[in-house]
Formats: structure tokens, C-alpha cells, sequence
């Protein structure tokens, strides 16, 4: 027969439809139902393939998509190879073809990042979870939002992280400013020392019409001289790292919020020493 060549009566297999030589790749929670087909009526519908019985395996679905993969990958030392068991149509128009073999959805999260002592300008971050599952490589990859490509980003696999953070560039739409506040600032001088007061404000913008979640980073000056102190005054509630001076705040801004941040410090050193604080 037909199974007995290879000294095999292993069962065809058809996943929604499609024949496979193997299931191993469905996890159980992913079957609806299983149906087998034996003798006239396996031969009937799949000719010999069907000699040894036919399983026929009806995945659950979401939003119409099936559990049968695309590709199969192949795991090496430095590289994954695919191969691509799904036949494609490719037009003879002596063009090239943009084909998608494999498509992978991950638990994803987005937040915006702002650093306006450096730019004043909020940088659009995706948290991918659980990519370590997606045999990812490092390099180059185009990025789209919303079905429209924004540009291009790296991925870097080599992190000991949960989440893989890929950016989406500059977004006009998140307004950041950054600006010293002279009312708030002073400098006064205290026995043999002087005492430099600094104030800047922090103005972030939502203008979109749904809330987004912000980053914003600054910094205060560190002090490693004993004669030079620096006393922080007022983070508006941020969290302040007292070995690098790293100032972070975790914003919700609602449509249309705008949010003000003060951050102010002083600066306390020998009256005889030349100090730049800004």
C-alpha cells in the first residue's frame, strides 16, 4: 500500500483544510475539533495519501486567522533559515513581489519618551512582550504604524530583558518645552561660600484626541567634592536616582491635558571657585 513503502501507516493529517505531515507544532488549546476519516472515505476525498486514515484538525480561530504556519523555522548557532511551505502567487511582471511569510502578534505596549534637557521633542516607544518567542535577529527593520511606514529601527536581541523596545520616532502631536525660570532663580552669597538657586519648567502637551502615557527624563547635578552641595528643592513628584541625579516622572496625560514640571535645586560651593551649574 501506499503507507507501507517506507514501512510507515502513519495518518495524513489536514489542518483547516491544508495537508501536513506533522501537528506537533499545535499546542492543545488550539484545536476545536477532530474528525477521523478511515478505508473508502479517506481514499475517496485525498486518493493515497489517505490509505492510512485521514485526522482531519479544525483550529480555533481569531478574527478569521488559522493556526497553520506560514514557515517553518530551522534554529542554528548565528542565523534561523525559513522555509516556505505555503505556495505563493508571484505576478511575471518583472517586478519584485513583497511577500509575507510570517506573521507573529505580541502582547505590546506604547509610551512616549521625552529627554528636554537634551531635545525637546517626544519620541514614540513600543514595549514588545515575550519576543524572545519570535526567533528575531539583530539588525535593521522597517517600522509602520497604523499601515503607514514611519521609518526605520534596529532591533537588538542581545538584552537580558522581558521587553523589547522599538522606536517609532518623533511625534508632532506630544509637545515638550523646556525653559529656565529667571523668578525662581538666584544667586547669593553665604559666608566664604556662594549659593546658586536654579528653576526650570517642564510643559508636556497631549494634542491628540485620545490620553497617552509619557516618559519625561531630566537630571540635577551630582556633587563627588565635599566643598560643592547640591540641595534638590522641588521635583514635582518625580524620582529622583541620587547617584547619577536621573529625574523621571510617569505621566497619563488625558486629549488636549497640558502638564507642568518644576524642577529646582541649589548649589552650594566655595566663593573662590568658578562652578558651572547650567
Amino acid at each position: 500500500g501506499a503507507g507501507s513503502v517506507t514501512g510507515e501507516n502513519k495518518p495524513l493529517y489536514v489542518v483547516d483544510g491544508v495537508p501536513r505531515e506533522d501537528i506537533s507544532y499545535l499546542n492543545q488549546d488550539q484545536i476545536a475539533t477532530i474528525d477521523v476519516l478511515k478505508d473508502a472515505s479517506a481514499t475517496a476525498l485525498y486518493g493515497s495519501r489517505g490509505a492510512n486514515g485521514v485526522i482531519l484538525v479544525t483550529t480555533k480561530t481569531d478574527g478569521g486567522d488559522s493556526y497553520i504556519p506560514l514557515t517553518i523555522t530551522s534554529r542554528r548557532e548565528v542565523s534561523n533559515e525559513y522555509f516556505v511551505e505555503t505556495p505563493q502567487s508571484i505576478q511575471s511582471n518583472n517586478k519584485s513581489s513583497t511577500i509575507v511569510f510570517k506573521e507573529t502578534k505580541l502582547n505590546s505596549a506604547f509610551e512616549y519618551q521625552a529627554v528636554p534637557l537634551l531635545s525637546e521633542h517626544a519620541f514614540l516607544i513600543g514595549k514588545l512582550g515575550d519576543w524572545y518567542k519570535t526567533d528575531l535577529l539583530d539588525g535593521e527593520a522597517n517600522i509602520y504604524l497604523e499601515n503607514s511606514y514611519v521609518g526605520k529601527s534596529y532591533i537588538n536581541t542581545e538584552q537580558f530583558t522581558d521587553t523589547l523596545e522599538l522606536s517609532f520616532g518623533v511625534d508632532n502631536n506630544i509637545s515638550v518645552k523646556r525653559e529656565k525660570l529667571t523668578d525662581f532663580s538666584q544667586s547669593q552669597f553665604i559666608g566664604t561660600n556662594r549659593k546658586v538657586t536654579v528653576a526650570y519648567k517642564i510643559s508636556i502637551r497631549n494634542n491628540k484626541t485620545y490620553p497617552v502615557t509619557a516618559k519625561i527624563t531630566d537630571q540635577v547635578p551630582v556633587s563627588t567634592i565635599k566643598e560643592i552641595q547640591v540641595e534638590t528643592i522641588d521635583l514635582t513628584g518625580g524620582m529622583l536616582n541620587n547617584d547619577t541625579g536621573e529625574v523621571n516622572w510617569e505621566l497619563e496625560l488625558k486629549p488636549n491635558e497640558t502638564i507642568d514640571l518644576i524642577i529646582k535645586y541649589s548649589v552650594k560651593y566655595p566663593k573662590d571657585k568658578k562652578v558651572i551649574i547650567d
